[in-house]
């Protein structure tokens, strides 16, 4: 259960793993959470036969999550490999999800898969033919810091960019411009890229807006070399999500 977990804790080049984490006393993720165990230093235990058997659970469980990450690229990457080519204009956006506030509906692929990180939080995302991540993350804050959009960009940029560094990564932001986010709401659009320390460079394309007393942060992420190809798909999704519950139009 926890190996499996990892397929929920790594989206989002790991950050909904570490969300959670952070909000843990133990620091648990979802896999340490769903499989009931917890990450202790190895100086903290027992020596002797006791310690034998926890350093081979451990190697145990590390080659469980080695063998786990590797099936789950391989098996993506061969059901991409043999699925027809989809124009990213035209694929049908079948699945439906709403944030456990309310405040937004998405839309989306059925190859893509959504998950809750927080009640206002959705991460909608797939592996890349070659086991890159790519993907959005949607949020929608009932009591925004500030009703100011440009104060609102700065600070969630700033939580995120704390994210990344605190895992190693690093971050470049380009300039923020005016932009018509979910094609519809006049807002603020960041364009930049981020590397964590382990994989290549992501692309990210980042929407701010405010709406009735709500802030709205919307980020697509794909890996450098995909961009030009899967930006379109990311940017249809985006554009098809909906203010409000199931029965919300713009």
């Amino acid at each position: 259960m926890r190996s499996l977990g990892l397929l929920v804790d790594c989206l989002l080049c790991g950050l909904v793993g570490y969300s959670q984490m952070s909000e843990s006393a133990t620091r648990q993720r979802f896999g340490d959470k769903w499989g009931k165990t917890v990450v202790v230093k190895a100086s903290s235990l027992p020596t002797g036969p006791s310690g034998v058997r926890v350093a081979a659970g451990v190697m145990t469980g590390l080659l469980a999550v080695a063998i786990s990450s590797a099936l789950t690229t391989v098996a993506s990457s061969a059901v991409r490999a043999a699925a027809p080519v989809v124009d990213p204009r035209t694929v049908a956006l079948t699945e439906r999800r709403t944030t456990a506030n309310g405040l937004l509906t998405l839309h989306y692929p059925a190859d893509f898969a959504a998950n809750d990180v927080e009640k206002g939080t959705i991460v909608v995302s797939r592996l890349g033919p070659a086991g890159g991540e790519e993907g959005i993350s949607f949020s929608a804050v009932a009591k925004p810091i500030s009703n100011d959009v440009a104060e609102f960009m700065r600070v969630v940029s700033k939580a995120i960019d704390a994210h990344i560094s605190s895992a190693g990564g690093v971050t470049e932001a380009g300039d923020a411009r005016p932009r018509s986010c979910l094609g519809a709401y006049p807002g603020i659009e960041v364009q930049g890229r981020f590397r964590l320390t382990l994989g290549g460079w992501f692309v990210s394309r980042s929407c701010f807006f405010l709406d009735s007393g709500h802030g709205y942060f919307v980020r697509s992420y794909v890996t450098e070399g995909r961009a030009e190809k899967d930006l379109p798909l990311l940017e249809r999704i985006a554009a098809a999500a909906e203010l409000g519950g199931p029965a919300a139009s713009k």
